[in-house]
């Protein structure tokens, strides 16, 4: 069972966690350790921001009626993993979520504080995500509901803060 506000504080503990990184100087926040990642600190925390910055809109969208459907069939196998906090390793970003070549400190401390707070406005909502019946679908995982959603910005965030702890030790 999925419980929205262990998931919603464990992703806001996530994110201030990555937030502590953006004081670094922009020459340590995005050096790569090839042999760790081939993306660097600041290139995962703008991965974070890119993935997690359009889901609050698309979880609020959900609860509103106007995204989603409730015919579109779940992927068990698929949503199994979401429930049991596994983000398969080794799959290639969509190009959508992939950090810019020209990534900058400027550019990530800004996007990511702006991510953060748009995560916040889920919290007066917790409560009713169990009641949406609309899902949406995910690339990987298929048709997902809001509760689903919120899970998943916390197992795929704590995903890329285990490869950060491991690039910065």
């Amino acid at each position: 069972m999925i419980d929205p506000q262990a998931n919603y504080t464990a992703l806001q503990e996530l994110l201030t966690q990555g937030a502590g990184f953006l004081d670094w100087p922009e020459e340590k926040l995005l050096d790569i350790h090839e042999e760790t990642s081939g993306w660097s600190v600041g290139q995962h925390l703008y991965h974070i921001t890119l993935a997690n910055a359009s889901i609050p809109k698309l979880i609020e969208r959900l609860k509103a009626g106007t995204l989603g459907n409730t015919e579109d069939e779940p992927k068990p196998k698929m949503l199994e993993l979401i429930t049991e906090g596994i983000i398969p390793g080794g799959r290639e970003a969509p190009k959508r979520v992939v950090p810019p070549e020209d990534l900058t400190a400027e550019l990530l401390n800004r996007d990511f504080i702006r991510m953060q707070k748009a995560t916040k406005r889920l919290e007066p909502i917790l409560g009713e995500l169990h009641a949406i019946p609309n899902r949406f679908p995910h690339l990987y995982f298929g048709p997902m509901s809001a509760l689903q959603w919120l899970r998943f910005m916390e197992i795929h965030t704590r995903h890329h803060m285990v490869i950060i702890e491991k690039l910065i030790h």
